[in-house]
């Protein structure tokens, strides 16, 4: 596991931050200080909100996808003086990296009327920088009467591909007269709702979607009502970037127009694979549990399901058959660290791994996933001067062997001996073989840990950046199937 351990920690300190956006607040208090119900500058309450962000895929597809969002604030002065003032919202936050991220195309109107904004200096929303850009706008709130305040703009998305997420900061609303009397967010999507490709929130309410959604259409909607936010009220939704998303569309209707089409399911199940597992060098499952997180396991069967056409329909393609390997053994060892008995899977990802080495033995991505699995298993698959051995698939002597059940229906090409100079030759896995790797209990050595394996130490960063990113660039090349 020495491999990926140091992946691993490279990737950790390399975490993105998110940047936010924000209601309109009232002008600036003192710094330090925060406003409270009962001491407030300002007799104008925000009487309702409505605030639609509609997500949309960027142009040409590369980027992580925009939204363009629509805010209608409805004020009313509940005070018995006319109050002339300078609201203002965030136009720039912190990224966490030493930089500012704007906010895009702002515009105003006070009830109806285009108003002229200027930028001024404020306090950074996020805390990482001194100050940043606010914009600020006049607008007279006649005594008892309402105000309208409409707000446009667009947010480039946060995130690692292939997941994305945008926040929406209701706290800076605060500071308004008493509460907010109600709050709807409506996210317009540009393709029916899926809840598979929304990351749901856990044990940690961090770069997850906010929990309460109500779901119709190509819509998703969240209600608010009389509440003072606090920060813990800030929204977020995280999301497959639209593009990635889009794609999947498209494999899934090529599949349906034409099932017998070997390639398209291959794409579609790497697809599913990619969506599986977290971006951060797939050290752990998308939300890192399994079991808390239904959409591990239907995207993991999603994914199965599609790779297994494709190697039925596509026997002699070794590359589908190493990006299957791939799949089941990275699935069934995270999967094993919370408990599940994944021995059956590991035996199987062997197998799809060995069946790919013999129809291309000298194709680098091929080797490089079975380079893998030599660090995933590190007993189930052994490298011997530039080849593979695999004692878990083979027993000496193995006198009636058997062929594995494959995890799906299907058929399941039958494996033929990978001669190694360490190794007599290989057969399926045998029901002797399987009892004797039960015995030796890999899933006992390979689910030792009681979660997801963690490699970090300060003093040891220089080292890991450097050793990590020649790691991760190598995987990165390669670009498993």
């Amino acid at each position: 596991m020495r491999k990926m351990a140091l992946v691993i920690a490279l990737l950790f300190i390399l975490s993105a931050i998110a940047p936010a956006r924000a209601d309109v607040a009232p002008p600036a208090y003192p710094p330090g200080f925060n406003p409270a119900p009962g001491s407030e500058q300002t007799q104008v309450r925000m009487e309702s909100e409505s605030v639609q962000l509609n997500i949309r895929e960027a142009d040409g597809g590369e980027e992580m996808g925009f939204a363009d969002v629509q805010a209608l604030f409805n004020m009313k002065n509940l005070g018995s003086t006319d109050e002339r003032m300078a609201a203002r919202f965030p136009a720039a936050v912190g990224n966490g990296w030493f930089g500012v991220t704007p906010v895009q195309d702002i515009s105003v109107k006070v009830n109806g009327t285009p108003s002229n904004t200027r930028r001024i200096s404020g306090e950074d929303p996020n805390g990482f920088e001194k100050a940043v850009d606010w914009v600020e706008f006049d607008v007279l709130f006649p005594a008892g009467q309402p105000v309208k305040i409409e707000v446009a703009y667009t947010l480039e998305a946060s995130g690692e591909m292939p997941y994305i997420w945008f926040q929406y900061i209701f706290s800076t609303g605060a500071g308004w007269k008493g509460t907010i009397g109600s709050a709807d967010l409506i996210v317009n999507l540009p393709y029916q709702v899926d809840e598979l490709f929304l990351l749901p929130c856990i044990d940690d309410a961090t770069n997850c979607t906010t929990p309460g959604w109500v779901k119709e259409g190509e819509t998703l909607s969240w209600q608010y009502r009389d509440f003072e936010p606090k920060p813990e009220d800030n929204f977020t939704i995280s999301l497959v970037a639209p593009s990635v998303w889009k794609q999947v569309l498209r494999e899934r209707a090529r599949v349906a127009a034409a099932p017998k089409d070997g390639e398209a399911w291959g794409r579609l199940g790497k697809l599913y694979k990619t969506l599986l597992f977290s971006p951060h060098g797939r050290r752990g499952f998308r939300t890192w549990h399994f079991q808390a997180d239904p959409g591990v396991k239907e995207l993991f069967e999603l994914s199965d399901e599609a790779y297994t056409k494709a190697t039925d329909l596509l026997p002699q393609d070794a590359l589908w058959h190493a990006g299957y390997a791939d799949l089941l053994a990275y699935y069934a060892v995270y999967a094993g660290y919370e408990g599940e008995q994944t021995l059956p899977l590991k035996l199987k990802a062997l197998e799809q791994i060995h069946l790919a080495l013999q129809l291309a033995p000298d194709d680098e991505t091929v080797k490089g996933i079975a380079v893998d699995l030599t660090w995933l298993m590190e007993e189930g698959i052994v490298e011997v001067d530039e080849r593979f051995d695999f004692p878990w698939l083979t027993q000496t002597p193995v006198l009636t062997a058997v062929q594995f059940e494959p995890l799906l229906d299907g058929v399941t090409p039958t494996l033929q001996p990978l001669i190694t100079k360490t190794s007599s030759p290989p057969v399926a896995a045998s029901a002797a073989a399987l009892q004797t790797a039960a015995a030796e209990s890999p899933e006992k050595d390979l689910n030792r840990r009681p979660g997801t394996p963690f490699c970090g130490g300060a003093l040891l960063i220089p080292l890991l950046l450097v050793t990590g990113a020649k790691l991760f660039q190598m995987r990165k090349d390669r670009d498993s199937d």
